[in-house]
């Protein structure tokens, strides 16, 4: 999934705007958080806020704007040397 920017800020624009959707479709103001306590087998007693799944939206839209921001950086980076390195191979043929 790392491997597209464009899928992980998708999947963070959805999560956050869901986040907030399942709030406002609950009867709830937008964004507001609820505290869940769940007994898992191993685990035991576990609590967590769910302000969680807002914040993981938030958090991989930023890592997905950073990967797009280093790709193009990148791609740019590609583009300046490729002609470079034809210019030099073209003088080694002759």
């Amino acid at each position: 999934m790392l491997d597209d920017a464009g899928k992980v800020l998708g999947v963070g624009l959805g999560l956050a705007a869901a986040t907030a959707a399942t709030s406002l479709l609950l009867g709830a103001p937008v964004l507001s958080s609820a505290l869940i306590e769940v007994d898992l087998p191993v685990l035991g007693h576990v609590k967590f806020v769910t302000a969680l799944f807002f914040d993981l939206g938030v958090y991989l839209i930023v890592v997905g704007l950073v990967l797009d921001v280093l790709r193009s950086l990148g791609v740019r980076l590609d583009d300046e040397l490729a002609p470079a390195a034809g210019e030099s191979s073209k003088g080694a043929l002759r």
